[in-house]
């Protein structure tokens, strides 16, 4: 125990013993910082800061750049008489600015090209072009001049060239991302048009190739749609509907002409409410010819033989039907208005006329306060049905010469609104199927306000007077008229559909065809703009990046050129300081 305990003693001087002799060691080796020569440190410089280094240190005096401005103009003289040698001329194309550097290779090169090297007795150049590159060598050495000159081009490339070069590419990407984000959203509006003009195609029903063509051409599925309505108003519901107005009109018009012989007045006739319905459910969709003459086979239109002094006509009107049977055919002589006839002018020369009718009646027409300036003739949508003659309304404006102001005449423009469209049928004409309509839209009103008078108990009518009512009125029931009402929306439905419809303003409205065209023209119009103006993007990106592409190596080029100044201006500030190391710190570029 006593020998462990006598071991580990010794091993512990031991080992503080080595530790020791270490540290003398250590104390005794010279420190290597403290035996290095101011020679032998380097000299650390920024870079942005070289300028102001020299001029502290008086290496570079105050007015640096006026004499640089001088050695500038010395240069300015000289650069003439180096074009004539080839290889000066080649080698200046390369270079942008002469400096002091470009100065020795010139003078080298002028040396190699066998320019006489021979002095003067006070030590100049006996050639006056070595003369004078020598004395511009001389000037930039004085006073250090071509160090602020390298310093000043170092500090412009770290601080103007490649930041705008580098800022420049910066917005070249950003165009670029911009130009790819907005073909993006052109080819979303190409699309998109494209989808739009499909639909409306698809719509219509045509191919698009041709649309006008194909529009006007789906004018004649209106026959097949007409046919429809056709049969659909061929219900029995229908026919019910119809005889109930009829029947409940004509119970409510016998109660008023009761009233009315008793405060002796006229009595209102009965007329064919639903005419156009009621001649579909017989003959069908026919031409309106064959419809008037269906309706009314006595029409006749003839001309009474022209006098030997006139040319005026007299037209003879028949009698359409049994309510105008009392009428007989009226002849009217226009040659009473001959202004010629001094007898029947009075002192203004106006001509009083008098019409004498066949029932021994007469008027006079006094035409002395009557001013034709500026006539105009409006009907007030009146036509001449009685005798199977409608006149479309429209207003006219003469001159005083009777002339239309647009530039047609009376004849012309009567003859224009009298446009026989009697080939078209009775559901394709305009004012037939505008009439058709509003028989529908009546009767269904009528069924309508029918089947809320009877809900709502004795509103419609006394129940003294539904008594006295034909039975017909009396015993339809809510269920009998809902039925009618049922029947009549399908056909109004048929009739107002949107194919009907759209194709019925097709075929009567030239305008909504323009529309239709014009709506479809401007998706094909948009498409075509979107892909103009897809291209042009196209080829601005291409430029941009073409641009970027060339300013790349320009950031190439002015690194290699930095580090190039930055070796001149380490090597020239060494000899200023007996080859003492320089280190120029050039922050990351």
């Amino acid at each position: 125990m006593m020998r462990l305990l006598l071991r580990k003693q010794w091993y512990q001087r031991r080992v503080r013993g080595c530790v020791d002799d270490q540290n003398k060691q250590r104390k005794n080796q010279p420190n290597p910082l403290f035996n290095m020569s101011e020679q032998s440190l380097p000299i650390d410089i920024l870079a942005p800061k070289v300028i102001d280094w020299l001029l502290d240190r008086r290496k570079l005096p105050q007015n640096w750049r006026k004499n640089l401005q001088v050695i500038r103009a010395l240069i300015e003289k000289a650069k003439p008489d180096l074009l004539k040698n080839s290889e000066i001329q080649h080698y200046l194309e390369k270079v942008s600015t002469i400096n002091y550097f470009h100065a020795l290779k010139i003078f080298e090169l002028l040396v190699k090209s066998g320019e006489s090297e021979a002095k003067t007795l006070f030590g100049y150049y006996a050639n006056p072009k070595l003369q004078a590159w020598n004395q511009i060598i001389r000037a930039y050495e004085k006073d250090n001049i071509y160090l602020g000159e390298i310093s000043q081009s170092l500090l412009d490339i770290l601080t103007y060239d490649i930041p705008n070069l580098r800022a420049a590419i910066e917005e070249n990407n950003k165009a670029i991302a911009a130009c790819n984000k907005h073909e993006n959203e052109l080819k979303k509006n190409i699309n998109s048009s494209r989808y739009g003009y499909n639909q409306k195609c698809k719509e219509y029903q045509i191919a698009g190739e041709h649309p006008r063509e194909e529009i006007m051409a789906k004018v004649k599925d209106l026959d097949i749609y007409f046919d429809e309505i056709v049969q659909l108003l061929k219900n029995d519901q229908i026919l019910l509907a119809m005889e109930y107005f009829k029947d409940f009109s004509g119970f409510v018009s016998s109660i008023g002409n009761q009233k009315k012989k008793k405060k002796n007045q006229n009595v209102s006739q009965p007329e064919n409410t639903f005419e156009i319905m009621s001649y579909l459910i017989q003959y069908g969709d026919e031409t309106k010819a064959k419809m008037k003459s269906r309706l009314n086979p006595d029409l006749q239109v003839a001309a009474v033989p022209e006098r030997e002094d006139e040319k005026e006509k007299v037209v003879k009107l028949s009698p359409k039907n049994e309510h105008s049977a009392t009428q007989s055919s009226i002849e009217i002589d226009w040659s009473i208005l001959d202004s010629n006839n001094p007898t029947l002018q009075d002192d203004s020369g106006i001509v009083p006329i008098e019409i004498k009718w066949e029932n021994g009646t007469s008027t006079e027409i006094d035409w002395a306060d009557t001013n034709t300036d500026g006539i105009e003739i409006a009907d007030q949508n009146t036509s001449v049905t009685d005798h199977g003659i409608e006149l479309a309304s429209e207003p006219l404006e003469l001159d005083n010469e009777g002339n239309l102001i647009g530039g047609k005449t009376v004849e012309e423009k009567v003859q224009k609104n009298t446009k026989n469209d009697d080939n078209e049928t009775i559901l394709g004409a305009i004012d037939t199927h505008n009439k058709f309509l509003s028989e529908l839209q009546l009767l269904f009103c009528f069924l309508n306000q029918r089947i809320i008078e009877m809900e709502k108990q004795n509103i419609g009518l006394d129940i003294t007077k539904i008594n006295i009512a034909p039975q017909s009125v009396q015993n339809k029931e809510i269920p009998d008229v809902k039925r009618m009402l049922k029947s009549l929306q399908l056909v109004i439905d048929a009739a107002k559909s949107k194919k009907v419809t759209h194709l019925f303003e097709i075929k009567s409205s030239p305008k909504y065809v323009d529309r239709l065209i014009f709506s479809l023209d401007k998706d094909t119009l948009d498409i075509v703009n979107f892909e103009i103006a897809l291209k042009e993007n196209a080829v601005k990106r291409e430029q941009t990046k073409d641009n970027s592409e060339q300013l790349k190596p320009k950031i190439d080029e002015c690194k290699s050129e930095m580090k190039v100044i930055r070796k001149q201006i380490e090597e020239g500030i060494s000899k200023l300081f007996n080859n003492r190391g320089v280190n120029l710190m050039i922050p990351n570029v």
